[in-house]
């Protein structure tokens, strides 16, 4: 398919879609839709080469988007065709049906492959143009939701292809400290899970991304937990979540006056939610994307400050010689700042901290048939920190990037309970696509 402008690139005043199957144009103008068979209809442009007036405007916009309309109809349509076909190739002939109809007469007929093939054909030869002009109108408006925003072009940009591969390393952990008095006596412990690594590969188009992640050790095994992480990071918005469903958390208890005690992994079972949310004040010339997802290019230094909301959920047992169960819910507020610090050309590092303090706390620990109390104490808190290094040259890059939350509990003095979790990648990419 070729598409030819014949005035401005930008206001596209004029198309000419030439069709390859068939010897069909499509002309299109501020005025009217012609549409020939076999030959060139090239109608007659009305109004200046410059724009059009805001009264035809309009009136194209409601046939832009009426094609849109039925144009999903017509890809739906053939998606069903193509889902039916399959099923019937699958099947030499399907069985003969008998129906009655409204005389009583009993007719039969036979649906086979041929039949639907005949089908699918007629309709993808028919609304071929059609379909294909459909996905050049919707691949222009992904285009303009890409590029449109109030930025600054002088310190960040929007890369010029529309494609982009990456491979990731992603290695994560979590670990879990306890620290306080009882009776009298000073007592600690740390429990840490099996780290986590996967390799993944993933897939963007115009910011729309979809990526497909493989673990070597539960492959092999070796590895039984679960973990779920969504991120998101947009140049005003952005949150990560992480949720932990770990199973073999292994460490050690240590109390005055007596020996550490070594805690076999399969004991401890903990269930954990992370959330972060901020908004990016100084949007315009610091980018979290750059450093993170590399759907923007940080051209120059700049920073910004971080509004951020936290939360962590959690649920703990621990099957050792008396049960123990922990429910902690939080609830945070804050603010932090970030830097994307450019010290080269192709040169990226990134810092940022969000402290934020807890508003709403809800913990509850049972130990055997004792409650335990984990009342709030000032300040309780979650951080959540980020890190990151990119390199890129051309249209590939290359990078490291951490991200990594802590939450407080409690206080030294009765007993303190501080989370851990975090998350490395190191990632190659390569941007493809037209300009």
């Amino acid at each position: 398919m070729q598409i030819r402008n014949a005035y401005s690139p930008i206001r596209y005043p004029y198309y000419e879609i030439a069709q390859g199957y068939f010897p069909i144009t499509l002309g299109i103008n501020s005025s009217r839709e012609s549409v020939g068979f076999g030959l060139s209809v090239r109608p007659v442009r009305t109004g200046s080469p410059s724009g059009r007036t805001n009264e035809t405007q309009g009136l194209l916009d409601r046939r832009c988007k009426d094609k849109l309309k039925w144009g999903w109809c017509y890809v739906f349509i053939i998606l069903i065709l193509i889902f039916t076909d399959f099923v019937v190739f699958l099947v030499p002939e399907m069985q003969t049906k008998r129906m009655i109809n409204g005389n009583g007469s009993v007719f039969s007929y036979v649906m086979n492959k041929k039949f639907f093939s005949l089908c699918l054909f007629s309709v993808l030869a028919f609304h071929q143009v059609g379909a294909q002009n459909i996905f050049h109108r919707l691949d222009e408006m992904m285009t303009r939701r890409y590029r449109k925003g109030n930025i600054d072009t002088a310190y960040i940009i929007r890369p010029e292809t529309k494609w982009t591969i990456k491979a990731r390393l992603n290695v994560s952990g979590a670990k879990i400290e306890t620290e306080g008095i009882e009776n009298g006596q000073h007592f600690k412990s740390e429990m840490e899970a099996q780290r986590k690594t996967t390799i993944s590969l993933g897939v963007s188009y115009l910011g729309l991304s979809v990526s497909a992640s493989l673990n070597p050790a539960q492959l092999a095994g070796k590895y039984s937990d679960y973990e779920l992480s969504i991120n998101s990071y947009g140049r005003r918005f952005g949150f990560d979540v992480v949720y932990q469903d770990a199973h073999n958390f292994k460490g050690w208890h240590d109390q005055e006056g007596m020996e550490r005690i070594e805690l076999p992994d399969d004991k401890l079972k903990v269930k954990t939610l992370n959330l972060n949310a901020f908004y990016v004040f100084n949007s315009r010339r610091f980018s979290y994307p750059a450093a993170f997802s590399q759907s923007y290019i940080q051209r120059q230094s700049a920073g910004s400050v971080l509004l951020a909301v936290s939360g962590m959920g959690q649920r703990a047992e621990l099957d050792w010689e008396n049960q123990m169960r922990l429910k902690i819910t939080n609830l945070s507020i804050g603010a932090g700042y970030g830097y994307n610090y450019v010290p080269g050309q192709g040169w990226l590092l990134h810092i940022s901290a969000l402290p934020t303090f807890i508003v709403y706390h809800n913990t509850s620990i049972t130990y055997g048939d004792v409650d335990i109390p984990l009342r709030y104490h000032f300040p309780e808190v979650i951080i959540t920190g980020r890190g990151a290094v990119v390199r890129q040259w051309g249209n590939k890059f290359i990078g490291m990037s951490m991200v990594f939350n802590f939450t407080n509990n409690g206080n030294e003095k009765t007993m303190a309970l501080h989370n851990m979790k975090w998350n490395i990648r190191t990632f190659f990419g390569v941007r493809l696509g037209k300009k």
